[in-house]
């Protein structure tokens, strides 16, 4: 499974996987499964990191860059934007079956 990058951004935030569990909605075990790349994140995951301040670089080591070449600030796309980006770029960590 393609590794990821969320403890990065957990450090960086500065945050428990405790309470980035919370802020996901899930338990602290399946953070701890996405993290170690035992399993996948879902897109409401992905969506809820991207929202928190996390880049798809920093995630995921995928850049996506807009007009001037400026990072893509996903917290201002709308969902079909940020859902048609996530299956381009991260299909193969979600899976076919990503939904917004």
């Amino acid at each position: 499974m393609q590794k990821n990058n969320i403890l990065g951004f957990v450090e960086r935030k500065k945050i428990s996987q405790k309470e980035l569990a919370k802020s996901l909605n899930c338990t602290v075990s399946q953070v701890s499964c996405i993290i170690s790349g035992k399993s996948k994140p879902s897109y409401g995951k992905i969506k809820k990191l991207l929202e928190m301040g996390a880049t798809v670089e920093e995630l995921f080591g995928m850049s996506y860059t807009g007009q001037g070449g400026q990072p893509v600030k996903f917290a201002n796309l709308s969902d079909a934007d940020a859902v048609a980006i996530v299956r381009q770029g991260l299909g193969v960590l979600v899976g076919n079956g990503v939904k917004a």
